[in-house]
């Protein structure tokens, strides 16, 4: 295989796939870490013997570089992962769902589960498929309906009518229901028809009454699924045994479903999350998802502000345009679960919240989809699909809809100011309508944990601490922010980077807010005016250093990356000081102890372009565009128009 169009930013979102370190791509590939270090930095491309040796290392693990992307595998066809040798996973005894199949809710909920079995067991398959539950039970007709062109095991091939009986004098319904349908069979022919009777019950002669009922040829085929088949069917599809164990009231560790962990999120606040907010203006990765569904099995990574954004995002893709993998999803929040699951015999779409390198590509190895979830923690390549900012339109019309549209002019204010201070983000949205504000508030904003270096890394919103034998400007603007030494910074902040909920991740030699304006809605009440004060000091430093990028020429622009990390502030600073900035003037009524953040803004952004030549205007404008470009700009007027004035 020839990698020689295999750049830096596919090695780095390799590593980012599997969870490996820059150490990690050594070992494996049996090189110096300075090697990889070099050509992810844009340094040097490196020696064609060692760069075969960084490729053959992914390609072992089933990395594949493809179209500028990265992906880890196709993975082998449905067909052929039911064909191996994996295990049952049960969760759900028969004992259980016989005592289940007693109550009310157990017997209305017996429709649902056969439905929801045949779509686990056929998925697309199923051309015809009707099974009405709950209240709709006591309607007359079959209990249920299913047509597809291929069969399997359980679920007939042609057409099959469905009676369902929890009974205790079983053998008595069974016959009943089977007579009169033979009598009355409604839209069904039984002569290419199989007869299917089902019960939450052990029934020691279901053998003898099926093949009493073969003899007598009235349907192309009759079978009897007790409750022991039944726990046999459930065991093939975990995910369908994890809905019915949380109907029963067991609790399965590490393991969530894709809709119980939907309806947790879109109902914590009012009105609630729906669907249609979380797809609008997202048709284009909507497609990119549907694509991957219908596909063999491979990995999928997808960035939003937050992993759970992301994972609502899955959810409102499948229940409206593929609602048939419903019953193949779950979310694994553990790596011993993610082991778990690898065993089914059927084909999972498997959401993983917490993984180890490798994992991964072992479940796309043995048939499973995989949906790896990102919040705006980590740079990726173009293999990974980042939502959509939601629109503006489209959340003032949820919130017209929903809650505001009956408070005529009011409600319309009330809708375009909210919409407006979501800045496009669902993360915030959330925030600011949620139905117990501080609640459920991440560990590391309660008291207990809270530190002020958090207040530092809001501020900063990144940096890079670079090589340990090269003064660093970064560190020495932190110090400054924090008005403590780098060590003692890091020394909290490391413990945050493993966990689910931290604000904070480390990729390589830099450090990022994983959500900037989810931090700033949670702490920036706690920013004093001697952080104001700190603030605008380094600002003013950092954004008065002239980027060396801008003195360079075209032929030049190899030596970007050396010339950066030697003698200046590096971009992440520089980027997540404008994106203060931005905050500061945007939602500045967050941070309550300051009066008069806009004024501070303006004052900044006057000194800064009062001092700028023409390079480091360029600069700056740059970096203050990055994050919110029309909210600036209209920050930037007010600015030219006060200068006028003076």
């Amino acid at each position: 295989m020839s990698f020689n169009k295999v750049t830096s930013a596919q090695i780095k979102a390799a590593r980012a796939l599997l969870g490996w370190s820059q150490q990690d791509l050594a070992d494996h590939a049996s090189i110096a870490i300075s090697t990889i270090a070099d050509f992810e930095r844009g340094q040097r491309i490196p020696l064609a013997i060692n760069f075969e040796a960084i490729c053959d290392a992914f390609i072992k693990v089933g990395v594949i570089f493809k179209n500028g992307g990265v992906i880890l595998g196709e993975g082998p066809s449905i067909e052929d992962t039911m064909k191996k040798t994996q295990l049952p996973i049960r969760w759900i005894e028969a004992t259980a769902l016989e005592q289940f199949a007693e109550t009310r809710d157990g017997q209305s909920t017996i429709p649902e589960l056969i439905n929801k079995l045949i779509r686990a067991s056929i998925g697309t398959e199923a051309n015809d498929l009707l099974f009405p539950s709950g209240d709709s039970i006591s309607q007359p007709g079959w209990d249920g309906i299913c047509n597809v062109d291929k069969g399997n095991e359980y679920v007939p091939s042609g057409f099959s009518g469905w009676e369902i009986g929890c009974n205790k004098k079983i053998a008595p319904k069974a016959n009943s229901d089977y007579e009169k349908r033979s009598k009355d069979p409604l839209s069904l022919n039984p002569e290419n028809t199989t007869f299917v009777f089902v019960t939450p019950l052990r029934w020691s002669g279901k053998d003898k009454w099926i093949k009493a009922r073969k003899t007598e040829a009235k349907w192309k085929d009759v079978r009897v699924y007790d409750v022991d088949r039944l726990v046999h069917w459930i065991e093939l599809c975990p995910a369908v045994g994890k809905w019915l164990a949380v109907r029963i009231g067991k609790l399965i560790p590490g393991l969530i479903q894709l809709d119980e962990a939907w309806k947790e999120w879109s109902r914590s606040t009012m009105p609630a999350i729906t669907e249609n907010l979380i797809l609008a203006g997202r048709d284009e990765e909507v497609e990119r998802v549907v694509n991957w569904l219908k596909g063999n099995a491979s990995i999928l990574s997808v960035q939003a502000d937050s992993t759970d954004e992301t994972i609502a995002f899955l959810n409102a893709v499948i229940n409206q345009h593929t609602p048939n993998y419903n019953s193949r999803c779950l979310i694994a929040s553990t790596n011993d679960m993610a082991r778990t699951l690898a065993n089914s015999i059927s084909p999972l779409i498997i959401v993983l919240e917490s993984t180890e390198p490798g994992i991964a590509a072992f479940l796309v190895q043995q048939g499973h989809h995989v949906y790896l979830p990102f919040g705006y923690e980590m740079d990726f390549s173009s293999s990974v699909i980042r939502l959509s900012r939601t629109p503006y339109q489209a959340i003032k019309n949820h919130l017209l809809k929903e809650e505001f549209g009956k408070q005529g002019d009011l409600g319309e204010q009330k809708a375009e100011r909210i919409a407006e201070k979501s800045a496009h983000s669902i993360v915030i949205l959330r925030r600011l309508i949620s139905l117990v504000p501080g609640r459920n508030l991440p560990e590391w904003v309660k008291p207990e944990h809270f530190h002020s270096a958090w207040i530092t890394i809001l501020l900063a919103g990144g940096w890079d601490e670079g090589e340990n034998d090269k003064k660093n400007l970064d560190l020495e603007a932190l110090e400054e922010l924090s008005g403590e030494k780098y060590e003692t910074i890091i020394s909290y902040l490391m413990r945050w980077t493993k966990t689910l909920d931290g604000p904070i991740r480390k990729i390589g030699n830099t450090w990022k807010i994983k959500s900037p304006l989810d931090v700033w809605f949670l702490i920036a009440h706690n920013i004093t005016s001697e952080h104001i004060r700190r603030f605008t000091s380094v600002a003013k430093k950092v954004f008065c250093t002239p980027d060396p990028r801008f003195n360079l020429k075209n032929a030049e622009e190899w030596s970007i990356s050396i010339l950066n990390r030697q003698s200046n502030y590096s971009k992440f600073l520089r980027l997540g000081l404008a994106q203060t900035l931005t905050l500061l003037s945007v939602f500045g009524e967050r941070a309550k102890n300051i009066n008069h953040t806009s004024n501070k803004v303006e004052t900044i952004v006057r000194d800064l372009l009062y001092q700028a030549d023409g390079n480091l205007f360029r600069s700056n404008l740059q970096s203050l565009l990055k994050l919110h470009q029309m909210l600036f700009l209209k920050l930037l007027m007010k600015v030219f128009h006060k200068m006028i004035r003076l």
